[in-house]
């Protein structure tokens, strides 16, 4: 289960847009074409450490630094 902060059933935030069809990418590839699950997916992300989740995803992703900061996605199997 995915959660944005600020965001209700549909996205709007242009980065939680991204990271969610990111997020879905993996979650595909990995179910339907048999590639390794993605850390996020198998460990979950705790609350607590969801900020620099979404930093080190947004680098990984070529956004600028803070974009995701505020937006939290929580879940994947969460803690």
């Amino acid at each position: 289960m995915l959660e944005y902060k600020g965001e209700n059933h549909g996205l709007r935030k242009p980065e939680n847009m991204k990271d969610y069809t990111v997020r879905m990418k993996e979650y595909f590839d990995h179910y339907l074409m048999d590639k390794p699950a993605p850390k996020w997916l198998t460990d979950g992300v705790p609350l607590l450490k969801m900020k620099d989740h979404l930093e080190e995803r947004a680098k990984e992703m070529g956004m600028p630094a803070g974009t995701t900061s505020s937006n939290s996605p929580a879940g994947g199997g969460g803690q």
